[in-house]
């Protein structure tokens, strides 16, 4: 899943591979959020769907990894994913993320690219070459 800013949308979708990266526009809206999780987790590709207030929110079970640094955005995403479900485990920076990683086992790992110490991109190649270690 990728965040994208609505400005940038159209370079970004041009440029992925639209059958295994699901875009979110940012501001994330709650049903764009879940709709892009539960696709994820169906691995199915993202389909338009009608938004109803009647509409039930689907249930997850999976154990999230949330790495962000921002509070704000922490409190948003973690309001949001445990709405949906999921449990969460909050890393302030990569290299928590990647220590965490190491210890437990997650279903999901939504990375901030930006974050001190380590940024995103460098704690999930580490992950990844981790991953394949083991």
């Amino acid at each position: 899943m990728r965040l994208v800013s609505f400005i940038q949308r159209a370079d970004v979708a041009q440029h992925s591979d639209g059958a295994h990266t699901h875009l979110v526009i940012k501001p994330v809206r709650y049903e764009a959020f879940r709709d892009a999780l539960v696709s994820l987790f169906d691995q199915k590709p993202a389909a338009p769907q009608q938004t109803h207030h009647a509409q039930t929110t689907p249930s997850l079970s999976g154990h999230v990894l949330l790495a962000e640094d921002n509070p704000v955005n922490q409190e948003i995403a973690l309001l949001m994913l445990e709405t949906l479900g999921c449990s969460v485990t909050v890393a302030q920076n990569g290299r928590e993320a990647v220590d965490q990683a190491h210890t437990t086992t997650y279903d999901l790992i939504l990375m901030d690219c930006q974050m001190p110490e380590l940024d995103g991109f460098e704690a999930t190649r580490l992950i990844r070459e981790w991953e394949q270690s083991n």
